[in-house]
């Protein structure tokens, strides 16, 4: 396969190299090569058959993480309805904890499911086309770190925004709950 993809890149180079001389024939020739070996063309960039093996224990424990998580949350969202349908989520502080901390888990869950599509593809940027050896930026370091801090302004920007939302609400709640409370006091 790597001695085919490689004769598919040569046969581009020399295709293009056809076209801008102007030799029809050899281009059609080039062609055809190019056509009969384009299935194998990200190969000709692979210079070890070894790289075309990805990262096997890590994607595989990874989607198990993954998997596993993902059930963990479904039932977790079943108990929770059904605890907040029979109106006993309120009191059942322990169901609270649990998904209180499993805030965390949520985002290990996309980490893993990250490293999956990632490393799983591996050496492919697109799938026998080409390796990311050579899907390479030609970017400017400092328009990355650009893109970056202005992500990164605009993100915090937006955390304090709904941190102020949160807090409004929570007062919010607290003093209608106060009320609520003072009146059933007064009544009672």
């Amino acid at each position: 396969m790597i001695a085919r993809g490689q004769m598919a890149i040569r046969a581009l180079a020399d295709y293009r190299q056809a076209v801008k001389d102007k030799d029809q024939a050899l281009a059609d020739q080039n062609r055809k090569i190019l056509n009969e070996n384009f299935q194998y063309f990200g190969y000709g960039y692979i210079k070890d058959p070894a790289h075309l093996v990805p990262n096997v224990p890590l994607t595989f424990y990874s989607f198990h993480i993954m998997v596993i998580l993902g059930g963990f949350f479904i039932l977790l969202f079943i108990i929770a309805i059904i605890w907040s349908k029979k109106e006993k989520f309120a009191e059942a502080t322990w169901l609270q904890w649990i998904c209180l901390l499993s805030i965390l888990l949520g985002y290990i869950a996309g980490q893993a499911g990250w490293i999956v599509a990632e490393l799983g593809r591996q050496p492919w940027a697109i799938q026998d086309i080409m390796p990311t050896a050579i899907a390479v930026s030609h970017l400017k370091t400092s328009s990355v770190q650009i893109t970056f801090f202005l992500f990164l302004l605009i993100f915090t920007v937006l955390l304090i925004a709904e941190i102020g939302i949160m807090v409004k609400v929570v007062k919010k709640a607290l003093k209608e709950k106060i009320i609520i409370h003072i009146k059933k006091v007064s009544h009672g």
